[in-house]
């Protein structure tokens, strides 16, 4: 107990009389704290019962116990397998050619949409880093290999970009939850700003109006959509020119040409930034939404 007008802790210990003509009655004592000696160690007391590591390391164990059984439970688990599974199929095996460039894109672009949704919408409550990861890596080990696995290197930097993105998403979530009192404005936030970084991510349309283009800077699934096409374009084999009627004017114009050059397949949904800009431009995302997040509980939701 704290003594407001002294500032010091105290202690008090009930005594009991046992005077004939005051049974039944007891009094209070006050007794200063004996934690206290001199003057000067009051001046040295630390402001917070425990160290930083010892509150950190402690809430985390609470959260990660009470995280797991929710973000990992049977029924996650039977929905992560079964989409890999469902994905790998659709995907399974798509020839190199100009034709399925669509194809082999849009298992990117459904692969980070979704993990970065399912990350966002999960963080609304709480999150725990090791568990957001560990259900994406779970979905990537069965659906790419199936899709073509052509080299250890393309197979982890996918992996890398695919988490990244779903950590970027869940800070967003966690400021949202922040910010929002309400749960059913958290969610509708958070839907509104999850569709449009989608339909800006330019896979859905390479050519937006130019009043509309510069939110596409705004969308963390262009960025992460752009690396990853250009690690699979990249790292993996060839992509085959169309024998007819091709959409890249390098096949059109040389008939020696066999195989489309990476930079305009990248090019040709418009200017990309190289992948160590687009990287650096998720880690912002992620650093400041973080930030905002702790900002919100530290100065706008603490107790008055």
């Amino acid at each position: 107990m704290i003594d407001p007008d002294k500032k010091l802790s105290t202690v008090y210990s009930k005594v009991e009389t046992r005077d004939d003509d005051d049974s039944g009655r007891s009094s209070w004592s006050e007794v200063a704290s004996s934690a206290y000696s001199s003057e000067v160690e009051l001046i040295e007391e630390k402001k917070w019962p425990t160290s930083f590591y010892t509150q950190m390391k402690v809430l985390s164990q609470r959260n990660f116990t009470e995280a797991r059984s929710r973000m990992l439970s049977k029924l996650n688990w039977v929905q992560t397998l079964g989409l890999g599974c469902i994905c790998g199929s659709i995907w399974f095996q798509i020839p190199r050619e100009e034709s399925k460039i669509a194809d082999i894109r849009g298992w990117m672009f459904f692969s980070t949409t979704y993990w970065m949704l399912f990350s966002l919408f999960g963080a609304l409550i709480s999150c725990e880093l090791p568990l957001v990861m560990t259900l994406p890596t779970i979905f990537h080990i069965i659906s790419y290999p199936m899709m073509g696995c052509y080299s250890a290197q393309t197979f982890f930097s996918l992996w890398g970009f695919l988490l990244l993105s779903t950590v970027v998403a869940q800070s967003v979530g966690l400021f949202v939850g922040a910010a929002c009192k309400d749960l059913q404005v958290a969610v509708t936030v958070s839907a509104l700003y999850s569709l449009s970084t989608m339909l800006f991510g330019g896979y859905y349309t390479s050519s937006l109006p130019h009043w509309l283009q510069w939110l596409q800077y705004g969308s963390m699934v262009h960025y992460a959509f752009q690396n990853m096409q250009m690690i699979e374009f990249g790292g993996g084999p060839p992509i085959r020119c169309a024998e007819s009627n091709s959409l890249f004017e390098v096949c059109r114009q040389s008939n020696t040409t066999t195989f489309i050059p990476l930079n305009q397949i990248i090019n040709h949904q418009g200017i990309s930034l190289p992948i160590w800009a687009n990287t650096l431009i998720l880690l912002l995302f992620l650093i400041v939404f973080r930030f905002m997040g702790y900002g919100v509980l530290r100065y706008a939701r603490r107790p008055k």
